[in-house]
């Protein structure tokens, strides 16, 4: 396999298990123990866990080791809110633009309501994604939604953690809120609906913080 490709493979392996919270906030990564692992030399492990860094999902630290970050709160907030101006403005040109969501959206959100019978709270979320990136390409903006996508690593780990507190069904309630939203026109309601579905809850970030002290950076 070519160099970059094997890079970039083993950066998605790692991407995943840092996202689905298989590797925990706080927890040591040993190089020798990942090449073993996933059977690769040390060159591609190295340049993933740089590129991790980058994206604040990993800490190096010379003479200390490599762990993933801790969840930081503040800094979910702030890319919350850069999502919530840009989803914000692509759905109000789509209602502009008199662009239908109904059709397209309608097999995620039904894919969706399988993830929730059967728990499944990765391809719940990936499916998430995916009802967020189909909004975006029909209003033209792909290139936006990649933008959006490699920002929300960070904030992932938090979704995985708010979806065991207060489970899955409110998500899917909210989507299918913003579609009619879209198809009604009705703008009003659709920035209620986008403000209750970006909104980062205190009390439930306490709680959380207070159940899981040692996955979150401290105030």
């Amino acid at each position: 396999m070519a160099p970059r490709k094997l890079r970039t493979n083993v950066l998605e392996l790692f991407h995943d298990k840092i996202e689905y919270m298989e590797w925990l906030p706080g927890e040591v990564l040993h190089e020798a123990r990942l090449c073993e692992e996933f059977s690769v030399s040390r060159t591609p492990i190295r340049e993933a866990l740089i590129i991790l860094q980058g994206e604040k999902l990993v800490n190096i630290l010379p003479q200390s080791g490599t762990f993933v970050s801790k969840i930081d709160i503040e800094y979910i907030k702030q890319l919350t809110y850069f999502r919530h101006i840009m989803e914000k403005e692509i759905l109000l040109e789509m209602i502009d633009k008199n662009i239908s969501a109904f059709k397209e959206t309608e097999k995620v959100l039904a894919m969706q309501e399988i993830d929730l019978r059967l728990h499944d709270v990765k391809s719940f979320m990936k499916n998430d994604d995916d009802f967020h990136e189909q909004l975006f390409q029909l209003a033209g903006h792909h290139e936006l939604w990649e933008i959006i996508e490699k920002s929300s690593r960070q904030r992932n780990r938090f979704r995985w953690l708010k979806a065991e507190l207060i489970g899955l069904s409110p998500t899917i309630m909210q989507h299918r809120e913003i579609v009619d939203c879209i198809e009604k026109k009705d703008k009003e309601h659709l920035l209620q609906c986008l403000t209750v579905h970006h909104d980062i809850n205190l009390e439930e970030t306490e709680t959380l913080q207070k159940m899981h002290p040692e996955y979150f950076t401290k105030i």
